[in-house]
């Protein structure tokens, strides 16, 4: 199959689903309704952030990406040291049998 079937199947399932959920006129209804009320209820208040906590904001950005760029490195060393050992252990077992 060619990439992106999955896709194609869910459209096409939800496709289905609506379809269906159009034609049993009072289950849609009230689906309807329930979503209206549950986006209505929920009020969201956005405030504009302060320089000190973008600041704040900033420089945690920052060191959490410094604390993944350190766990990438000793990740990526001990992986290599690890792949290593493996490769001249097996080294040395077939020095071994030879």
């Amino acid at each position: 199959m060619t990439g992106g079937a999955g896709h194609i199947a869910d459209m096409i399932g939800k496709i289905r689903m609506n379809e269906s959920a159009i034609r049993r006129k009072r289950w849609f209804k009230q689906a309807r309704i329930e979503y209206i009320n549950a986006a209505w209820q929920q009020k969201l208040d956005y405030t504009k952030a302060t320089p000190a906590e973008l600041e704040r904001i900033r420089v945690q950005v920052i060191l959490n990406r410094k604390e993944s760029r350190k766990r990438f490195w000793i990740a990526s060393f001990v992986s290599l040291f690890a792949g290593w050992i493996v490769l001249w252990s097996l080294w040395e077992l077939l020095k071994f049998i030879w």
